[in-house]
């Protein structure tokens, strides 16, 4: 066997390793991201009929799934920030953009003061129909001022920093992460909402640089401090006060 062969043999075997880690590393973070769903409580709070509402609607960002209190989610930060609002919280781990059109619909009169929508994560990793989700963004955004008089927009941070997906494949998620932030962008100029860029350069990216400091135990989820993060940027980027 002459020397390129035996880098070859190696090269294959190095990969073939690296495979078999893979799977296994991704299938023990995936049950522990499901033990956080199941450990997850949306954060809720009721003050008094007449106050002010505000209505969190979304995904498992929305649930604040990895946070370790329900109170270190974005709701329940806004919650503490603002304790003579109502904040009602309809978020569910797992949800797409498509699934919150119902949900809304479903309100009929209701009106908030604020509808915040945290979504897009998922039609990132699940990699969405493109036509299908820009068309998704617009009906949601449309139906969530039907019922909130103000309305903000969040998506996801850069899924590429996730530790959770292997890293020689970590441009595909960041090249799909700036095409669904792009689209959400579009949709929230065109329908006048406020959107809130939790994008980062890898470079710049709290999330990457310190990730079991910003990340949950499944390396995909914020953590509380995560989510403190994006609370800020949400703070820097819409008005809170009625």
């Amino acid at each position: 066997m002459n020397m390129f062969s035996s880098s070859l043999t190696v090269l294959v075997l190095l990969v073939i390793g690296y495979s078999i880690f893979s799977f296994f590393r991704i299938q023990g973070l995936i049950r522990e991201s499901q033990m956080l769903v199941r450990g997850s409580v949306p954060y809720q709070k009721t003050t008094t009929p007449e106050a002010p509402k505000v209505l969190f609607v979304g995904d498992s960002t929305g649930a604040g799934v990895g946070a370790p209190r329900p109170e270190e989610s974005l709701a329940g930060r806004f919650g503490a920030e603002h304790p003579d609002w109502n904040v009602d919280n309809l978020s569910v781990s797992g949800r797409k953009t498509a699934e919150v059109l119902p949900v809304l619909k479903s309100l009929g009169t209701e009106q908030y003061e604020r509808v915040v929508v945290q979504i897009g994560g998922n039609d990132i990793t699940h990699f969405t129909d493109t036509i299908m989700l820009e068309a998704d963004i617009l009906a949601v955004l449309e139906e969530a001022k039907r019922v909130g008089r103000r309305v903000t927009l969040l998506s996801c941070g850069n899924v590429a920093s996730a530790l959770l997906f292997p890293r020689p494949f970590a441009f595909l998620w960041e090249r799909r992460t700036l095409l669904v932030r792009d689209m959400f962008m579009r949709a929230a100029s065109k329908q006048g909402v406020t959107y809130v860029d939790l994008y980062r350069d890898k470079k710049t990216d709290p999330f990457f640089l310190e990730p079991y400091r910003y990340h949950a135990s499944d390396l995909f989820h914020p953590s509380g401090e995560g989510y403190g993060l994006w609370y800020e940027n949400f703070k820097k980027s819409t008005v809170i006060k009625p």
